[in-house]
Protein backbone atom coordinates (compact mmCIF):
# COMPACT_ATOMS: atom_id res chain seq x y z
CA UNK A 1 0.00 0.00 0.00
CA UNK A 2 0.97 3.69 -0.88
CA UNK A 3 2.19 6.20 1.67
CA UNK A 4 -0.54 8.50 2.10
CA UNK A 5 0.52 11.98 3.48
CA UNK A 6 -2.95 13.80 2.88
CA UNK A 7 -3.77 16.66 5.42
CA UNK A 8 -5.04 20.26 5.28
CA UNK A 9 -2.17 21.92 6.72
CA UNK A 10 -0.37 21.72 3.62
CA UNK A 11 0.10 24.67 1.42
CA UNK A 12 0.02 24.07 -1.74
CA UNK A 13 -3.02 23.34 -3.35
CA UNK A 14 -1.57 21.04 -5.83
CA UNK A 15 0.39 19.01 -3.52
CA UNK A 16 -2.79 18.50 -1.64
CA UNK A 17 -4.99 18.25 -4.66
CA UNK A 18 -2.24 15.35 -5.50
CA UNK A 19 -2.07 13.72 -2.21
CA UNK A 20 -5.95 13.37 -2.06
CA UNK A 21 -6.36 11.76 -5.48
CA UNK A 22 -3.48 8.79 -3.77
CA UNK A 23 -6.05 8.18 -0.98
CA UNK A 24 -8.79 8.62 -3.45
CA UNK A 25 -7.37 5.87 -5.91
CA UNK A 26 -5.07 3.83 -3.43
CA UNK A 27 -6.56 3.59 -0.66
CA UNK A 28 -8.77 0.93 -0.81
CA UNK A 29 -7.96 -0.67 -3.93
CA UNK A 30 -10.54 -2.87 -4.82
CA UNK A 31 -13.02 -2.14 -8.18
CA UNK A 32 -10.66 0.77 -9.81
CA UNK A 33 -10.17 2.68 -6.34
CA UNK A 34 -13.67 2.48 -5.46
CA UNK A 35 -13.36 -0.50 -2.67
CA UNK A 36 -15.21 -3.05 -1.28
CA UNK A 37 -18.95 -2.30 -1.64
CA UNK A 38 -19.60 -1.38 2.21
CA UNK A 39 -16.19 1.14 2.11
CA UNK A 40 -18.47 3.95 0.05
CA UNK A 41 -17.30 8.04 -0.05
CA UNK A 42 -19.95 10.49 1.82
CA UNK A 43 -18.36 13.29 -0.67
CA UNK A 44 -19.96 12.08 -3.86
CA UNK A 45 -23.26 13.79 -4.91
CA UNK A 46 -26.25 13.06 -2.99
CA UNK A 47 -24.05 11.00 -0.52
CA UNK A 48 -22.77 13.90 1.06
CA UNK A 49 -26.85 14.24 2.11
CA UNK A 50 -27.06 11.13 3.17
CA UNK A 51 -29.46 10.24 6.16
CA UNK A 52 -30.05 14.40 5.84
CA UNK A 53 -32.39 13.94 3.10
CA UNK A 54 -34.88 11.48 2.08
CA UNK A 55 -35.70 9.76 -1.37
CA UNK A 56 -37.74 12.87 -2.15
CA UNK A 57 -35.01 15.08 -1.97
CA UNK A 58 -36.56 16.70 1.55
CA UNK A 59 -34.15 17.60 4.19
CA UNK A 60 -35.38 15.35 7.36
CA UNK A 61 -34.63 15.30 11.07
CA UNK A 62 -34.81 11.92 13.34
CA UNK A 63 -37.58 12.03 15.65
CA UNK A 64 -36.35 12.36 19.09
CA UNK A 65 -38.56 9.11 20.53
CA UNK A 66 -36.30 6.77 18.09
CA UNK A 67 -33.15 8.33 19.69
CA UNK A 68 -31.53 6.11 21.88
CA UNK A 69 -28.69 5.32 24.04
CA UNK A 70 -25.25 3.43 22.60
CA UNK A 71 -23.89 0.47 24.67
CA UNK A 72 -20.62 1.63 26.17
CA UNK A 73 -17.44 -0.99 27.17
CA UNK A 74 -18.81 -3.47 29.97
CA UNK A 75 -22.20 -3.11 28.60
CA UNK A 76 -23.01 0.24 29.96
CA UNK A 77 -25.12 3.08 28.78
CA UNK A 78 -23.03 5.80 27.57
CA UNK A 79 -24.11 9.48 27.03
CA UNK A 80 -23.82 8.85 23.37
CA UNK A 81 -26.62 8.49 21.67
CA UNK A 82 -28.09 7.35 17.58
CA UNK A 83 -30.75 5.75 16.17
CA UNK A 84 -32.87 2.96 17.84
CA UNK A 85 -32.13 0.02 14.91
CA UNK A 86 -28.42 1.45 14.72
CA UNK A 87 -28.00 1.35 18.38
CA UNK A 88 -28.81 -2.58 17.77
CA UNK A 89 -26.61 -2.56 14.54
CA UNK A 90 -24.01 -1.62 16.70
CA UNK A 91 -24.19 -4.02 19.97
CA UNK A 92 -23.99 -6.72 18.00
CA UNK A 93 -21.15 -5.73 16.01
CA UNK A 94 -19.71 -4.81 18.96
CA UNK A 95 -20.81 -8.45 20.53
CA UNK A 96 -19.13 -9.51 17.64
CA UNK A 97 -16.12 -8.19 18.20
CA UNK A 98 -15.45 -8.46 21.63
CA UNK A 99 -15.73 -12.76 21.22
CA UNK A 100 -13.14 -12.03 18.10
CA UNK A 101 -10.67 -10.62 20.65
CA UNK A 102 -11.14 -13.24 23.37
CA UNK A 103 -10.50 -16.06 20.60
CA UNK A 104 -7.67 -14.14 19.68
CA UNK A 105 -8.52 -14.14 16.21
CA UNK A 106 -7.47 -10.57 16.31
CA UNK A 107 -4.73 -8.19 18.66
CA UNK A 108 -6.23 -7.85 21.51
CA UNK A 109 -4.32 -4.92 22.52
CA UNK A 110 -5.11 -2.69 19.75
CA UNK A 111 -6.35 0.86 20.95
CA UNK A 112 -9.49 1.06 18.36
CA UNK A 113 -10.15 -2.49 16.93
CA UNK A 114 -9.60 -4.66 19.97
CA UNK A 115 -12.48 -3.15 22.11
CA UNK A 116 -15.00 -1.35 19.86
CA UNK A 117 -16.34 1.61 21.93
CA UNK A 118 -18.23 4.73 20.23
CA UNK A 119 -16.76 8.05 20.69
CA UNK A 120 -19.64 9.76 18.75
CA UNK A 121 -22.65 9.78 17.47
CA UNK A 122 -26.32 11.78 17.07
CA UNK A 123 -25.60 15.44 16.81
CA UNK A 124 -28.65 17.42 17.61
CA UNK A 125 -29.70 19.40 14.28
CA UNK A 126 -31.63 22.15 16.52
CA UNK A 127 -28.85 22.70 18.44
CA UNK A 128 -26.42 23.06 16.12
CA UNK A 129 -28.97 25.30 13.97
CA UNK A 130 -29.67 27.75 16.74
CA UNK A 131 -25.95 28.00 17.55
CA UNK A 132 -25.64 28.65 13.57
CA UNK A 133 -28.06 31.04 12.57
CA UNK A 134 -27.80 32.51 15.73
CA UNK A 135 -24.39 33.70 14.26
CA UNK A 136 -25.46 34.10 11.11
CA UNK A 137 -28.38 36.50 12.38
CA UNK A 138 -25.41 38.47 14.31
CA UNK A 139 -23.32 39.15 11.67
CA UNK A 140 -25.88 40.79 10.08
CA UNK A 141 -27.82 43.21 12.71
CA UNK A 142 -24.37 43.59 14.21
CA UNK A 143 -21.88 44.04 10.97
CA UNK A 144 -23.83 44.06 8.08
CA UNK A 145 -26.47 46.88 9.13
CA UNK A 146 -23.79 49.01 10.97
CA UNK A 147 -23.52 51.06 8.00
CA UNK A 148 -27.04 51.20 7.48
CA UNK A 149 -28.85 51.84 10.13
CA UNK A 150 -29.90 55.11 9.79
CA UNK A 151 -32.38 53.44 6.56
CA UNK A 152 -33.59 51.06 8.71
CA UNK A 153 -36.80 52.89 10.03
CA UNK A 154 -38.88 49.69 10.87
CA UNK A 155 -39.25 46.04 10.08
CA UNK A 156 -39.61 46.12 6.46
CA UNK A 157 -36.31 47.72 5.90
CA UNK A 158 -34.98 45.47 8.27
CA UNK A 159 -36.14 42.47 6.35
CA UNK A 160 -35.41 43.93 2.75
CA UNK A 161 -32.11 44.29 3.86
CA UNK A 162 -31.82 40.82 4.98
CA UNK A 163 -32.52 39.91 1.87
CA UNK A 164 -29.62 41.93 0.29
CA UNK A 165 -27.29 40.52 3.03
CA UNK A 166 -28.56 36.63 2.08
CA UNK A 167 -27.52 37.42 -1.19
CA UNK A 168 -23.92 38.75 -0.57
CA UNK A 169 -23.42 35.89 1.63
CA UNK A 170 -24.88 32.71 -0.89
CA UNK A 171 -26.36 29.68 -1.08
CA UNK A 172 -23.88 27.58 1.11
CA UNK A 173 -24.75 30.12 4.53
CA UNK A 174 -28.47 29.11 4.45
CA UNK A 175 -30.77 30.22 7.47
CA UNK A 176 -33.84 28.39 6.32
CA UNK A 177 -34.04 24.84 9.05
CA UNK A 178 -33.80 23.03 5.55
CA UNK A 179 -31.78 24.76 4.05
CA UNK A 180 -29.03 24.09 7.17
CA UNK A 181 -29.78 20.68 7.12
CA UNK A 182 -28.50 20.28 3.28
CA UNK A 183 -25.59 22.12 3.45
CA UNK A 184 -22.17 21.61 4.61
CA UNK A 185 -23.25 23.77 8.11
CA UNK A 186 -24.45 20.32 9.50
CA UNK A 187 -23.56 16.61 9.05
CA UNK A 188 -24.24 13.03 8.60
CA UNK A 189 -23.98 12.89 12.61
CA UNK A 190 -27.23 14.67 12.57
CA UNK A 191 -29.15 11.78 10.72
CA UNK A 192 -28.49 9.21 13.79
CA UNK A 193 -27.43 6.97 11.73
CA UNK A 194 -24.23 7.48 12.01
CA UNK A 195 -20.95 6.03 15.26
CA UNK A 196 -17.85 7.21 15.20
CA UNK A 197 -15.30 4.53 16.82
CA UNK A 198 -12.23 5.96 16.75
CA UNK A 199 -12.07 9.76 16.70
CA UNK A 200 -9.83 10.49 13.57
CA UNK A 201 -9.52 13.61 11.92
CA UNK A 202 -11.34 13.55 8.64
CA UNK A 203 -7.90 15.67 7.24
CA UNK A 204 -4.98 13.59 7.88
CA UNK A 205 -4.42 10.57 5.68
CA UNK A 206 -1.43 9.55 7.45
CA UNK A 207 -3.21 8.71 10.89
CA UNK A 208 -5.81 7.39 9.05
CA UNK A 209 -3.49 4.93 7.84
CA UNK A 210 -0.79 4.54 10.96
CA UNK A 211 -4.66 3.72 12.90
CA UNK A 212 -6.85 1.79 10.69
CA UNK A 213 -5.88 0.83 6.89
CA UNK A 214 -2.62 -0.50 8.63
CA UNK A 215 -4.13 -1.81 11.41
CA UNK A 216 -3.88 -5.66 11.69
CA UNK A 217 -7.84 -6.17 12.36
CA UNK A 218 -9.04 -4.21 9.69
CA UNK A 219 -10.11 -6.75 7.02
CA UNK A 220 -12.29 -8.04 9.61
CA UNK A 221 -13.32 -4.92 10.56
CA UNK A 222 -14.53 -4.51 7.31
CA UNK A 223 -16.33 -7.83 6.71
CA UNK A 224 -17.93 -7.30 10.20
CA UNK A 225 -18.97 -4.15 9.01
CA UNK A 226 -20.51 -5.40 5.89
CA UNK A 227 -22.49 -8.54 7.81
CA UNK A 228 -23.99 -6.34 10.42
CA UNK A 229 -25.17 -3.78 7.55
CA UNK A 230 -23.04 -1.25 8.03
CA UNK A 231 -21.13 1.39 5.48
CA UNK A 232 -17.52 2.11 6.18
CA UNK A 233 -16.60 6.28 5.42
CA UNK A 234 -13.98 6.23 2.36
CA UNK A 235 -12.68 9.34 4.16
CA UNK A 236 -12.72 7.88 7.30
CA UNK A 237 -12.96 4.48 8.03
CA UNK A 238 -13.41 4.96 11.57
CA UNK A 239 -16.75 6.02 11.11
CA UNK A 240 -19.40 3.89 10.51
CA UNK A 241 -22.91 4.73 8.92
CA UNK A 242 -26.19 2.52 8.66
CA UNK A 243 -26.72 0.94 5.53
CA UNK A 244 -30.62 1.14 5.52
CA UNK A 245 -31.24 0.07 2.01
CA UNK A 246 -29.71 -3.44 2.87
CA UNK A 247 -31.65 -3.16 6.45
CA UNK A 248 -35.22 -2.49 5.26
CA UNK A 249 -34.99 -3.59 0.91
CA UNK A 250 -32.50 -5.40 -0.36
CA UNK A 251 -34.24 -8.85 -0.71
CA UNK A 252 -30.90 -10.43 -1.03
CA UNK A 253 -30.22 -9.54 2.00
CA UNK A 254 -29.83 -12.75 4.71
CA UNK A 255 -28.97 -12.87 8.23
CA UNK A 256 -28.08 -11.13 10.92
CA UNK A 257 -29.09 -7.86 8.40
CA UNK A 258 -32.41 -10.01 8.26
CA UNK A 259 -33.06 -9.60 12.10
CA UNK A 260 -33.15 -5.94 12.44
CA UNK A 261 -36.67 -6.30 9.76
CA UNK A 262 -37.95 -8.73 12.05
CA UNK A 263 -37.08 -6.72 14.88
CA UNK A 264 -38.84 -3.16 13.22
CA UNK A 265 -41.95 -4.69 11.50
CA UNK A 266 -43.54 -1.22 10.88
CA UNK A 267 -40.81 -0.42 9.16
CA UNK A 268 -41.08 -1.91 5.96
CA UNK A 269 -39.05 0.08 2.85
CA UNK A 270 -37.21 2.93 3.20
CA UNK A 271 -39.88 5.21 2.33
CA UNK A 272 -41.83 3.88 5.66
CA UNK A 273 -38.47 4.26 7.42
CA UNK A 274 -38.28 8.11 6.75
CA UNK A 275 -42.06 8.82 7.23
CA UNK A 276 -42.26 6.82 10.74
CA UNK A 277 -38.56 7.98 12.25
CA UNK A 278 -37.79 11.30 10.66
CA UNK A 279 -39.73 14.42 10.27
CA UNK A 280 -39.60 16.82 7.45
CA UNK A 281 -37.25 19.67 8.70
CA UNK A 282 -39.25 22.19 5.68
CA UNK A 283 -42.50 22.03 8.34
CA UNK A 284 -40.21 23.82 10.79
CA UNK A 285 -38.92 26.10 8.56
CA UNK A 286 -41.33 29.45 8.63
CA UNK A 287 -41.76 28.61 12.39
CA UNK A 288 -37.90 29.47 13.31
CA UNK A 289 -38.06 31.66 10.34
CA UNK A 290 -40.59 33.75 12.28
CA UNK A 291 -38.93 33.82 15.27
CA UNK A 292 -35.23 34.28 14.11
CA UNK A 293 -36.65 37.23 12.42
CA UNK A 294 -38.28 38.79 15.43
CA UNK A 295 -35.99 38.46 17.68
CA UNK A 296 -33.20 39.81 15.81
CA UNK A 297 -35.27 42.52 15.06
CA UNK A 298 -36.19 43.67 18.73
CA UNK A 299 -32.60 43.19 19.44
CA UNK A 300 -32.04 45.97 16.53
CA UNK A 301 -34.62 48.13 17.90
CA UNK A 302 -33.04 47.89 21.41
CA UNK A 303 -29.57 48.94 20.01
CA UNK A 304 -31.06 51.72 18.42
CA UNK A 305 -33.84 52.59 19.19
CA UNK A 306 -34.09 56.15 18.64
CA UNK A 307 -33.16 57.70 14.85
CA UNK A 308 -32.83 61.11 13.75
CA UNK A 309 -33.95 62.73 10.83
CA UNK A 310 -31.76 65.87 9.74
CA UNK A 311 -33.16 68.32 7.21
CA UNK A 312 -32.63 71.78 6.11
CA UNK A 313 -35.51 74.36 6.20
CA UNK A 314 -34.57 77.53 4.81
CA UNK A 315 -31.31 78.67 6.30
CA UNK A 316 -32.23 76.11 9.75
CA UNK A 317 -31.17 73.07 10.11
CA UNK A 318 -33.92 71.09 11.95
CA UNK A 319 -34.03 67.50 13.45
CA UNK A 320 -37.31 64.85 14.14
CA UNK A 321 -36.62 62.48 16.64
CA UNK A 322 -38.27 59.15 16.12
CA UNK A 323 -38.53 55.91 18.11
CA UNK A 324 -38.25 52.56 16.49
CA UNK A 325 -41.28 50.19 18.09
CA UNK A 326 -40.51 46.73 19.18
CA UNK A 327 -42.94 44.02 17.31
CA UNK A 328 -44.76 41.45 18.39
CA UNK A 329 -45.68 39.44 15.82
CA UNK A 330 -44.83 38.86 11.95
CA UNK A 331 -47.55 38.69 9.55
CA UNK A 332 -47.90 35.55 8.16
CA UNK A 333 -48.30 36.81 4.45
CA UNK A 334 -44.99 38.60 5.23
CA UNK A 335 -43.40 35.66 6.41
CA UNK A 336 -44.44 33.60 3.55
CA UNK A 337 -42.84 35.71 1.29
CA UNK A 338 -39.65 35.61 2.92
CA UNK A 339 -39.84 32.27 2.98
CA UNK A 340 -40.08 32.05 -0.58
CA UNK A 341 -37.34 34.75 -1.32
CA UNK A 342 -34.90 33.17 0.93
CA UNK A 343 -35.30 29.81 -0.31
CA UNK A 344 -34.85 31.11 -3.87
CA UNK A 345 -31.75 32.31 -2.93
CA UNK A 346 -30.52 28.99 -1.10
CA UNK A 347 -31.59 27.30 -4.60
CA UNK A 348 -29.08 29.16 -6.32
CA UNK A 349 -32.03 31.64 -7.95
CA UNK A 350 -33.77 29.13 -10.42
CA UNK A 351 -36.77 31.73 -10.33
CA UNK A 352 -37.15 34.96 -11.92
CA UNK A 353 -38.77 37.73 -9.28
CA UNK A 354 -42.31 37.76 -11.60
CA UNK A 355 -42.35 33.83 -11.04
CA UNK A 356 -41.72 34.58 -7.24
CA UNK A 357 -44.29 37.05 -7.11
CA UNK A 358 -46.63 34.64 -8.78
CA UNK A 359 -45.55 31.72 -6.52
CA UNK A 360 -45.76 34.05 -3.22
CA UNK A 361 -49.67 35.02 -4.02
CA UNK A 362 -50.49 31.45 -4.86
CA UNK A 363 -48.76 30.45 -1.60
CA UNK A 364 -50.89 33.38 0.32
CA UNK A 365 -53.42 32.13 -0.99
CA UNK A 366 -52.99 27.88 -0.16
CA UNK A 367 -52.12 28.97 3.52
CA UNK A 368 -55.65 30.52 3.99
CA UNK A 369 -56.56 26.53 3.27
CA UNK A 370 -53.99 25.09 4.68
CA UNK A 371 -50.48 25.99 6.06
CA UNK A 372 -48.78 22.47 5.02
CA UNK A 373 -50.04 22.18 1.43
CA UNK A 374 -48.80 25.98 1.18
CA UNK A 375 -45.50 24.21 2.11
CA UNK A 376 -45.33 20.91 -0.06
CA UNK A 377 -46.45 23.56 -2.69
CA UNK A 378 -43.47 26.19 -2.91
CA UNK A 379 -40.88 23.18 -2.35
CA UNK A 380 -42.53 20.95 -4.82
CA UNK A 381 -41.58 24.15 -7.40
CA UNK A 382 -38.08 24.04 -6.10
CA UNK A 383 -37.71 20.65 -5.78
CA UNK A 384 -38.24 19.86 -9.62
CA UNK A 385 -35.62 23.00 -9.96
CA UNK A 386 -32.96 21.04 -7.60
CA UNK A 387 -33.26 17.60 -9.92
CA UNK A 388 -31.89 18.82 -13.07
CA UNK A 389 -28.61 20.79 -10.92
CA UNK A 390 -25.22 19.94 -11.92
CA UNK A 391 -23.68 17.24 -9.69
CA UNK A 392 -27.09 15.44 -8.74
CA UNK A 393 -27.12 11.88 -8.88
CA UNK A 394 -29.78 12.40 -11.21
CA UNK A 395 -28.00 14.34 -13.39
CA UNK A 396 -24.83 11.75 -13.75
CA UNK A 397 -27.46 9.15 -14.19
CA UNK A 398 -28.88 11.50 -17.37
CA UNK A 399 -25.47 11.87 -18.63
CA UNK A 400 -24.43 8.93 -18.71
CA UNK A 401 -27.98 8.04 -20.53
CA UNK A 402 -27.12 10.98 -23.20
CA UNK A 403 -23.18 9.10 -23.69
CA UNK A 404 -25.25 5.39 -24.13
CA UNK A 405 -27.70 6.84 -26.62
CA UNK A 406 -24.87 8.46 -28.32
Amino acid sequence: MADFKGKNTIKSPAKLMFERSQYGLYAFPENNGTGPEQVLDFNFAERTLYGRINRQHDAIIPKQEFITSVRGSNNNTSTITAMNFVNDQFTDFQTHFFRATQMALIPQDDGILSEVVATRGYDDPYAIYRKYSSGLMTEYYDSYLTDRVAKILNLDDFLINFLYFLKEKGPNDPITLSGFQRSNHSNIFTSGLTIDLASLPFDNDETTQDLMLDNKAFAFYLNLAKQYGFSVNKRNPGVLTSNVYALFEDQEIGMPIKKYRERYPLLTNLNSMFSTQFEKALYQDLKHLKLLLKKYYNYFVTKNTIYKDIYVCGKVTKTNVYKRMYIDDIHDDIIINMYINIRNIEERKPFTDTELNVMINQSIRINKISSTKMIDHIDKRFKEEFMNKNGTLTFHKKRMQKKLDN
